[in-house]
């Protein structure tokens, strides 16, 4: 059984994951953009405030995810057997179902302006979910993989729209 820390742990995790979901199964786009009938698309913000350390939000965050291997693309057009590389997109998924594309550590970049703060952004995702997304709406694309920022323990999944699928009070 599992103990009510570990829980607590990932539930921002889980958190993040639904927000992922949710933004690739929802139209994405700007608010400055309009849907295919020509109406106003609104974007929400998701932010998801914890108590704990950074470092260990990011350790955990990090731990969740599988390692993107970006040689599948270049696979896929010199035409390697799509089911073959589907298999290895499956083995890329760390335990949360996603993969880490990439991280940015804006923290270390405001250096530059004579600020010190912690801010990581991470590019995450599953191309095997975005494919069955962007198969409907190409537009989808635009929000797959999604961004998590990181920043003095908020984190936050930008560009979704996901409020309608949990409460806006959710504690990590």
């Amino acid at each position: 059984m599992r103990g009510s820390h570990d829980w607590k742990a990932e539930r921002w995790l889980l958190l993040c994951a639904a927000v992922a979901v949710a933004t690739l199964t929802g139209v994405g786009m700007s608010s400055a953009q309009k849907d295919a009938q020509g109406r106003n698309v609104m974007i929400e913000h998701v932010h998801v405030k914890t108590a704990k350390p950074f470092g260990d939000v990011a350790a955990a965050l990090e731990a969740r995810m599988g390692k993107f291997d970006p040689a599948v693309y270049e696979q896929l057009q010199k035409g390697a057997d799509p089911e073959a590389i589907r298999a290895r997109l499956e083995k890329m998924a760390g335990p949360s179902g996603f993969m880490l594309f990439r991280t940015s550590d804006h923290g270390a970049l405001l250096r530059l302006a004579g600020q010190k703060k912690k801010a990581l952004q991470y590019l995450l995702g599953n191309p095997l979910f975005a494919v069955q997304m962007t198969r409907h709406d190409i537009r989808a694309g635009l929000y797959a993989p999604l961004r998590v920022l990181l920043y003095d323990v908020i984190v936050s999944a930008t560009d979704g729209p996901a409020s309608a699928y949990w409460p806006r009070s959710a504690e990590a």
